[in-house]
Protein backbone atom coordinates (compact mmCIF):
# COMPACT_ATOMS: atom_id res chain seq x y z
CA UNK A 1 0.00 0.00 0.00
CA UNK A 2 1.09 3.75 -0.93
CA UNK A 3 1.64 5.83 1.59
CA UNK A 4 1.58 8.93 -0.91
CA UNK A 5 -0.36 11.75 -0.14
CA UNK A 6 -2.76 12.89 -2.72
CA UNK A 7 -4.44 16.08 -2.45
CA UNK A 8 -7.11 17.62 -4.56
CA UNK A 9 -8.65 21.16 -5.02
CA UNK A 10 -12.28 20.72 -4.28
CA UNK A 11 -13.80 24.18 -6.35
CA UNK A 12 -13.51 26.49 -3.72
CA UNK A 13 -10.43 27.34 -3.26
CA UNK A 14 -9.04 25.02 -1.34
CA UNK A 15 -7.30 21.58 -1.45
CA UNK A 16 -9.02 18.32 0.56
CA UNK A 17 -7.11 15.49 1.36
CA UNK A 18 -8.45 11.89 -1.03
CA UNK A 19 -7.67 8.86 -0.64
CA UNK A 20 -8.01 6.20 -3.63
CA UNK A 21 -10.44 3.92 -3.61
CA UNK A 22 -8.35 0.90 -3.79
CA UNK A 23 -7.18 1.02 -0.21
CA UNK A 24 -10.34 0.81 0.74
CA UNK A 25 -12.41 -1.46 -0.94
CA UNK A 26 -11.71 -4.40 -3.37
CA UNK A 27 -12.78 -5.06 -6.91
CA UNK A 28 -16.17 -7.20 -7.32
CA UNK A 29 -15.16 -10.86 -8.40
CA UNK A 30 -14.43 -11.62 -11.92
CA UNK A 31 -16.93 -13.86 -13.95
CA UNK A 32 -16.17 -17.33 -14.94
CA UNK A 33 -16.13 -18.66 -17.53
CA UNK A 34 -16.10 -17.81 -21.74
CA UNK A 35 -20.05 -17.43 -21.87
CA UNK A 36 -21.67 -17.02 -25.53
CA UNK A 37 -22.30 -13.21 -25.82
CA UNK A 38 -25.84 -12.25 -24.55
CA UNK A 39 -25.76 -8.75 -26.15
CA UNK A 40 -23.83 -6.86 -28.57
CA UNK A 41 -21.81 -4.13 -27.35
CA UNK A 42 -19.17 -1.82 -29.47
CA UNK A 43 -17.76 1.11 -28.54
CA UNK A 44 -17.39 4.37 -30.49
CA UNK A 45 -13.88 5.23 -30.33
CA UNK A 46 -11.80 8.66 -30.99
CA UNK A 47 -9.08 9.74 -33.24
CA UNK A 48 -5.53 10.52 -30.74
CA UNK A 49 -4.04 14.13 -31.81
CA UNK A 50 -0.19 14.26 -32.88
CA UNK A 51 1.26 16.80 -30.20
CA UNK A 52 3.59 17.39 -32.95
CA UNK A 53 1.68 18.95 -35.32
CA UNK A 54 2.84 22.16 -36.59
CA UNK A 55 0.86 22.68 -39.69
CA UNK A 56 -2.56 24.52 -40.84
CA UNK A 57 -4.74 24.96 -38.16
CA UNK A 58 -7.34 25.26 -40.75
CA UNK A 59 -6.19 22.93 -43.48
CA UNK A 60 -5.42 20.05 -41.89
CA UNK A 61 -2.49 17.85 -43.24
CA UNK A 62 -3.03 13.96 -41.88
CA UNK A 63 0.11 14.45 -39.67
CA UNK A 64 -2.37 16.17 -37.48
CA UNK A 65 -3.71 12.66 -36.30
CA UNK A 66 -1.18 10.30 -34.40
CA UNK A 67 -2.26 7.43 -36.47
CA UNK A 68 -0.31 4.27 -34.98
CA UNK A 69 -1.67 5.51 -31.26
CA UNK A 70 -5.30 5.72 -32.85
CA UNK A 71 -5.05 2.14 -33.97
CA UNK A 72 -3.53 0.91 -30.63
CA UNK A 73 -7.11 2.35 -29.37
CA UNK A 74 -9.04 0.11 -31.46
CA UNK A 75 -7.08 -2.76 -30.41
CA UNK A 76 -7.87 -2.13 -26.90
CA UNK A 77 -11.81 -2.45 -27.70
CA UNK A 78 -11.38 -6.00 -29.87
CA UNK A 79 -9.01 -7.48 -27.09
CA UNK A 80 -11.63 -6.87 -24.55
CA UNK A 81 -14.55 -8.63 -26.71
CA UNK A 82 -16.12 -4.85 -27.81
CA UNK A 83 -17.06 -4.05 -31.64
CA UNK A 84 -15.28 -1.39 -32.31
CA UNK A 85 -17.52 2.19 -33.70
CA UNK A 86 -15.24 4.12 -36.10
CA UNK A 87 -15.59 7.06 -37.85
CA UNK A 88 -18.99 8.58 -35.98
CA UNK A 89 -19.32 11.32 -33.65
CA UNK A 90 -16.59 10.21 -31.30
CA UNK A 91 -14.21 10.52 -33.30
CA UNK A 92 -15.04 14.34 -34.22
CA UNK A 93 -16.74 13.47 -37.52
CA UNK A 94 -19.05 16.55 -37.89
CA UNK A 95 -15.78 18.70 -38.21
CA UNK A 96 -12.92 15.78 -39.09
CA UNK A 97 -11.70 16.49 -43.23
CA UNK A 98 -13.46 14.13 -45.66
CA UNK A 99 -9.45 13.10 -46.62
CA UNK A 100 -9.03 12.17 -42.74
CA UNK A 101 -11.92 9.81 -42.53
CA UNK A 102 -11.02 8.20 -46.16
CA UNK A 103 -7.54 7.40 -44.29
CA UNK A 104 -9.38 6.38 -41.37
CA UNK A 105 -12.08 4.17 -43.01
CA UNK A 106 -8.93 2.45 -45.10
CA UNK A 107 -6.51 1.71 -41.52
CA UNK A 108 -9.34 1.01 -39.84
CA UNK A 109 -10.55 -1.55 -42.35
CA UNK A 110 -7.02 -3.56 -42.86
CA UNK A 111 -6.60 -3.25 -39.14
CA UNK A 112 -9.75 -5.19 -38.68
CA UNK A 113 -9.28 -8.42 -40.20
CA UNK A 114 -12.64 -10.04 -39.46
CA UNK A 115 -13.24 -8.49 -36.48
CA UNK A 116 -16.49 -7.03 -36.40
CA UNK A 117 -16.05 -3.34 -36.87
CA UNK A 118 -18.99 -0.26 -37.84
CA UNK A 119 -18.58 3.35 -39.52
CA UNK A 120 -20.46 5.89 -40.25
CA UNK A 121 -21.90 6.83 -44.20
CA UNK A 122 -21.66 10.36 -44.03
CA UNK A 123 -22.69 13.38 -46.31
CA UNK A 124 -18.99 14.20 -45.94
CA UNK A 125 -17.96 15.04 -49.74
CA UNK A 126 -21.35 17.24 -50.53
CA UNK A 127 -19.60 20.53 -49.51
CA UNK A 128 -16.92 20.33 -52.22
CA UNK A 129 -19.62 19.79 -54.47
CA UNK A 130 -22.37 22.30 -53.90
CA UNK A 131 -20.68 24.62 -51.50
CA UNK A 132 -22.93 26.75 -49.44
CA UNK A 133 -26.30 25.29 -51.98
CA UNK A 134 -28.56 23.08 -50.96
CA UNK A 135 -28.60 20.01 -51.88
CA UNK A 136 -31.20 17.51 -53.42
CA UNK A 137 -32.86 14.34 -52.37
CA UNK A 138 -30.75 12.75 -54.84
CA UNK A 139 -27.56 14.37 -53.92
CA UNK A 140 -27.29 13.22 -49.94
CA UNK A 141 -28.33 9.67 -51.44
CA UNK A 142 -25.59 9.59 -53.29
CA UNK A 143 -23.29 10.68 -51.30
CA UNK A 144 -24.09 8.17 -48.50
CA UNK A 145 -24.46 5.43 -50.70
CA UNK A 146 -20.80 6.42 -52.17
CA UNK A 147 -19.74 5.88 -48.22
CA UNK A 148 -21.80 2.92 -47.72
CA UNK A 149 -20.54 0.73 -50.31
CA UNK A 150 -16.94 1.90 -50.09
CA UNK A 151 -17.32 0.78 -46.14
CA UNK A 152 -19.22 -2.65 -47.24
CA UNK A 153 -16.54 -3.43 -49.85
CA UNK A 154 -14.09 -3.15 -47.27
CA UNK A 155 -16.06 -5.64 -44.69
CA UNK A 156 -17.34 -3.07 -42.31
CA UNK A 157 -20.61 -2.44 -41.31
CA UNK A 158 -22.48 0.84 -42.21
CA UNK A 159 -23.95 2.93 -39.93
CA UNK A 160 -25.74 5.80 -41.56
CA UNK A 161 -24.30 8.92 -39.94
CA UNK A 162 -26.53 11.95 -39.12
CA UNK A 163 -25.67 14.66 -41.56
CA UNK A 164 -26.71 17.94 -41.43
CA UNK A 165 -28.22 18.53 -44.93
CA UNK A 166 -31.17 16.26 -43.63
CA UNK A 167 -31.96 18.43 -40.54
CA UNK A 168 -35.14 20.14 -41.34
CA UNK A 169 -36.44 17.69 -43.92
CA UNK A 170 -39.63 16.21 -43.90
CA UNK A 171 -40.94 13.41 -43.41
CA UNK A 172 -41.56 12.15 -47.25
CA UNK A 173 -37.70 13.45 -47.67
CA UNK A 174 -36.33 11.09 -45.07
CA UNK A 175 -38.04 8.17 -46.30
CA UNK A 176 -37.31 9.06 -49.68
CA UNK A 177 -33.48 9.54 -49.24
CA UNK A 178 -33.33 6.58 -47.03
CA UNK A 179 -35.18 4.29 -48.91
CA UNK A 180 -32.32 5.07 -51.99
CA UNK A 181 -29.89 4.16 -49.49
CA UNK A 182 -31.55 1.15 -48.68
CA UNK A 183 -32.27 -0.11 -52.26
CA UNK A 184 -28.52 0.52 -53.13
CA UNK A 185 -27.34 -1.35 -50.04
CA UNK A 186 -24.73 -4.76 -50.37
CA UNK A 187 -25.43 -5.54 -46.50
CA UNK A 188 -27.47 -5.20 -43.46
CA UNK A 189 -27.38 -1.03 -42.20
CA UNK A 190 -27.86 0.99 -38.75
CA UNK A 191 -29.69 3.95 -38.37
CA UNK A 192 -28.00 6.33 -36.17
CA UNK A 193 -30.73 8.86 -34.19
CA UNK A 194 -28.12 11.87 -32.80
CA UNK A 195 -30.09 14.01 -30.38
CA UNK A 196 -29.65 17.40 -30.15
CA UNK A 197 -27.47 17.40 -27.21
CA UNK A 198 -25.21 15.97 -28.76
CA UNK A 199 -25.24 18.45 -32.04
CA UNK A 200 -27.14 20.72 -31.98
CA UNK A 201 -27.73 20.95 -35.69
CA UNK A 202 -29.75 17.26 -35.52
CA UNK A 203 -32.57 19.17 -33.78
CA UNK A 204 -35.88 17.61 -35.63
CA UNK A 205 -34.12 14.67 -37.09
CA UNK A 206 -36.70 11.83 -38.12
CA UNK A 207 -39.65 13.55 -38.59
CA UNK A 208 -43.30 12.11 -37.53
CA UNK A 209 -43.58 8.40 -38.43
CA UNK A 210 -40.23 8.65 -40.09
CA UNK A 211 -37.67 6.46 -38.04
CA UNK A 212 -40.43 3.50 -37.80
CA UNK A 213 -40.63 3.77 -41.96
CA UNK A 214 -37.23 3.49 -42.27
CA UNK A 215 -37.16 0.69 -39.73
CA UNK A 216 -39.11 -0.88 -42.34
CA UNK A 217 -36.84 -0.97 -45.02
CA UNK A 218 -35.58 -4.51 -45.34
CA UNK A 219 -31.79 -3.78 -44.88
CA UNK A 220 -32.09 -1.80 -41.57
CA UNK A 221 -31.66 -4.02 -39.23
CA UNK A 222 -30.83 -1.75 -36.39
CA UNK A 223 -30.48 1.61 -34.66
CA UNK A 224 -28.45 3.43 -32.63
CA UNK A 225 -30.53 6.05 -30.43
CA UNK A 226 -28.78 8.89 -28.76
CA UNK A 227 -31.40 10.65 -26.99
CA UNK A 228 -30.53 10.31 -23.76
CA UNK A 229 -34.17 9.36 -22.84
CA UNK A 230 -34.39 5.73 -21.36
CA UNK A 231 -38.14 5.99 -21.50
CA UNK A 232 -37.99 6.96 -25.43
CA UNK A 233 -35.79 4.35 -25.70
CA UNK A 234 -37.58 1.66 -24.18
CA UNK A 235 -40.76 2.76 -26.51
CA UNK A 236 -38.71 2.55 -29.44
CA UNK A 237 -37.21 -0.88 -29.01
CA UNK A 238 -40.46 -2.09 -28.77
CA UNK A 239 -42.31 -1.08 -31.43
CA UNK A 240 -38.85 -1.80 -33.85
CA UNK A 241 -38.90 -5.55 -32.14
CA UNK A 242 -42.29 -6.13 -33.81
CA UNK A 243 -40.42 -5.67 -36.86
CA UNK A 244 -37.80 -7.93 -35.55
CA UNK A 245 -35.11 -5.27 -35.76
CA UNK A 246 -32.68 -4.37 -32.76
CA UNK A 247 -32.00 -1.22 -31.08
CA UNK A 248 -28.23 0.05 -30.03
CA UNK A 249 -28.58 2.11 -26.83
CA UNK A 250 -26.40 5.33 -27.37
CA UNK A 251 -26.99 6.31 -23.59
CA UNK A 252 -24.28 7.56 -22.00
CA UNK A 253 -26.17 8.00 -18.99
CA UNK A 254 -29.33 5.35 -18.79
CA UNK A 255 -27.10 2.70 -20.63
CA UNK A 256 -26.61 0.24 -17.57
CA UNK A 257 -30.67 -0.12 -17.24
CA UNK A 258 -31.08 -0.65 -20.95
CA UNK A 259 -28.28 -2.86 -21.43
CA UNK A 260 -30.40 -4.96 -18.78
CA UNK A 261 -33.49 -4.67 -19.66
CA UNK A 262 -36.76 -6.25 -18.63
CA UNK A 263 -38.21 -9.80 -18.97
CA UNK A 264 -40.95 -8.48 -21.24
CA UNK A 265 -41.91 -10.45 -24.42
CA UNK A 266 -41.91 -8.67 -27.82
CA UNK A 267 -41.14 -9.47 -31.33
CA UNK A 268 -40.18 -12.93 -32.68
CA UNK A 269 -36.91 -14.51 -33.88
CA UNK A 270 -33.56 -13.29 -32.81
CA UNK A 271 -31.23 -10.75 -34.66
CA UNK A 272 -28.14 -12.96 -35.88
CA UNK A 273 -24.44 -10.78 -36.42
CA UNK A 274 -20.81 -11.89 -35.80
CA UNK A 275 -21.62 -15.72 -35.73
CA UNK A 276 -23.84 -14.84 -32.97
CA UNK A 277 -27.86 -15.09 -32.73
CA UNK A 278 -29.53 -12.94 -29.95
CA UNK A 279 -33.36 -13.12 -29.30
CA UNK A 280 -35.57 -10.64 -29.69
CA UNK A 281 -36.17 -9.24 -26.09
CA UNK A 282 -36.86 -6.46 -24.06
CA UNK A 283 -33.49 -4.97 -24.05
CA UNK A 284 -31.25 -2.63 -25.84
CA UNK A 285 -27.76 -3.83 -27.41
CA UNK A 286 -25.17 -1.30 -27.30
CA UNK A 287 -22.81 1.44 -29.30
CA UNK A 288 -21.75 3.41 -26.90
CA UNK A 289 -18.97 6.42 -26.46
CA UNK A 290 -18.47 5.41 -22.68
CA UNK A 291 -17.57 1.60 -23.83
CA UNK A 292 -14.19 2.96 -25.27
CA UNK A 293 -13.44 4.33 -21.80
CA UNK A 294 -14.13 1.21 -19.57
CA UNK A 295 -13.31 -1.39 -21.69
CA UNK A 296 -12.35 -3.92 -19.47
CA UNK A 297 -14.51 -2.97 -16.74
CA UNK A 298 -17.36 -3.49 -19.64
CA UNK A 299 -15.97 -7.04 -20.67
CA UNK A 300 -16.30 -8.46 -16.79
CA UNK A 301 -19.96 -7.20 -16.54
CA UNK A 302 -21.34 -8.43 -20.22
CA UNK A 303 -19.28 -11.69 -18.77
CA UNK A 304 -21.77 -11.93 -15.80
CA UNK A 305 -24.84 -10.38 -17.40
CA UNK A 306 -23.82 -13.80 -20.11
CA UNK A 307 -23.66 -15.86 -17.02
CA UNK A 308 -27.02 -14.95 -15.56
CA UNK A 309 -25.53 -12.80 -13.37
CA UNK A 310 -27.31 -9.75 -13.14
CA UNK A 311 -26.17 -8.66 -9.62
CA UNK A 312 -22.12 -8.83 -10.40
CA UNK A 313 -23.49 -6.68 -14.05
CA UNK A 314 -24.51 -4.45 -12.00
CA UNK A 315 -21.76 -4.19 -9.27
CA UNK A 316 -18.77 -4.07 -11.97
CA UNK A 317 -20.98 -1.10 -14.55
CA UNK A 318 -22.84 0.55 -12.37
CA UNK A 319 -19.70 2.37 -10.68
CA UNK A 320 -18.93 3.79 -14.03
CA UNK A 321 -22.28 6.08 -14.03
CA UNK A 322 -21.24 8.90 -12.48
CA UNK A 323 -18.22 9.29 -14.54
CA UNK A 324 -20.35 8.76 -18.00
CA UNK A 325 -22.60 11.11 -16.38
CA UNK A 326 -19.66 13.67 -15.67
CA UNK A 327 -17.99 13.30 -18.85
CA UNK A 328 -21.46 13.58 -20.82
CA UNK A 329 -22.67 16.39 -18.42
CA UNK A 330 -23.91 19.70 -20.58
CA UNK A 331 -22.45 20.98 -23.05
CA UNK A 332 -22.64 17.21 -23.81
CA UNK A 333 -20.79 18.43 -27.53
CA UNK A 334 -17.74 18.60 -25.40
CA UNK A 335 -17.72 15.13 -23.89
CA UNK A 336 -15.27 13.95 -26.54
CA UNK A 337 -12.49 15.72 -24.43
CA UNK A 338 -12.90 13.58 -21.76
CA UNK A 339 -12.93 10.48 -23.94
CA UNK A 340 -9.38 11.71 -24.49
CA UNK A 341 -8.53 12.64 -21.18
CA UNK A 342 -9.51 9.01 -20.04
CA UNK A 343 -7.58 7.38 -22.63
CA UNK A 344 -4.27 9.73 -21.63
CA UNK A 345 -5.16 8.95 -17.32
CA UNK A 346 -5.08 5.25 -18.38
CA UNK A 347 -2.05 5.89 -20.09
CA UNK A 348 -2.86 4.86 -23.61
CA UNK A 349 -2.13 8.34 -25.23
CA UNK A 350 -0.03 10.90 -24.57
CA UNK A 351 -2.01 13.61 -24.84
CA UNK A 352 -6.23 14.79 -24.42
CA UNK A 353 -6.18 17.43 -27.50
CA UNK A 354 -8.89 17.99 -29.57
CA UNK A 355 -8.80 19.44 -33.41
CA UNK A 356 -8.12 22.58 -33.44
CA UNK A 357 -11.85 24.20 -34.42
CA UNK A 358 -13.15 21.77 -31.93
CA UNK A 359 -14.54 24.62 -29.37
CA UNK A 360 -15.54 22.66 -27.07
CA UNK A 361 -12.85 21.77 -24.22
CA UNK A 362 -13.34 21.40 -20.24
CA UNK A 363 -11.47 23.41 -17.67
CA UNK A 364 -8.93 21.64 -15.36
CA UNK A 365 -11.44 20.96 -12.43
CA UNK A 366 -13.56 19.21 -14.94
CA UNK A 367 -10.24 17.10 -15.15
CA UNK A 368 -10.06 16.84 -11.54
CA UNK A 369 -13.68 14.88 -11.53
CA UNK A 370 -12.43 12.69 -13.86
CA UNK A 371 -9.87 11.52 -11.66
CA UNK A 372 -12.26 11.14 -9.12
CA UNK A 373 -14.83 9.54 -10.82
CA UNK A 374 -12.55 7.03 -12.62
CA UNK A 375 -10.96 6.07 -9.29
CA UNK A 376 -14.63 5.22 -8.01
CA UNK A 377 -15.04 3.51 -10.96
CA UNK A 378 -12.27 1.06 -10.49
CA UNK A 379 -10.33 1.99 -13.51
CA UNK A 380 -7.05 2.66 -11.14
CA UNK A 381 -5.37 0.15 -9.19
CA UNK A 382 -3.66 2.17 -6.20
CA UNK A 383 -0.22 2.77 -7.94
CA UNK A 384 -1.99 3.88 -10.88
CA UNK A 385 -4.04 6.78 -9.53
CA UNK A 386 -0.73 8.20 -7.33
CA UNK A 387 0.88 7.81 -10.87
CA UNK A 388 -1.72 10.19 -12.78
CA UNK A 389 -2.14 12.36 -9.96
CA UNK A 390 1.62 12.90 -9.99
CA UNK A 391 1.71 13.45 -13.82
CA UNK A 392 -1.40 14.78 -14.49
CA UNK A 393 -2.59 16.56 -12.15
CA UNK A 394 0.02 17.82 -8.79
CA UNK A 395 1.70 20.00 -11.36
CA UNK A 396 -1.45 21.97 -12.16
CA UNK A 397 -2.20 22.11 -8.20
CA UNK A 398 -0.89 25.44 -5.91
Amino acid sequence: MSTYELWLPNGEGSKEFYIPRARLFPMPKKPSGNPRPVREVDAAVHVVLNPDYSGSATDFGLDIIDWKTTATLREHIWNHGLGVADGMDTAQRDILPKRHVDYLLDQTAEQANGRRWYFGAGTDEIATQIGTKTPSNDQIASAFIKQMLAIQKRGGKVAVFPSPYMAGRSESDFVDVFSRIDAAAEGPLLAHWLGEMFNPAMKGYFPGESFYRIMALPNFESAKISLLDEAVEIKLRREVAKLGKIIKTGDDFNYVNLIEGTGEAVGDGAYKSDGQSYPLGDYSHALLGCMSMIEDVAENALKALANGDNALYRAWLEPTIPLSHWVFQTPTAAYKHGVATIAMYRGKQNNDLLLPNNPNKRSFLHRVGIFRLMDMAGLFTEEQAVEVYQKHLKPHIN
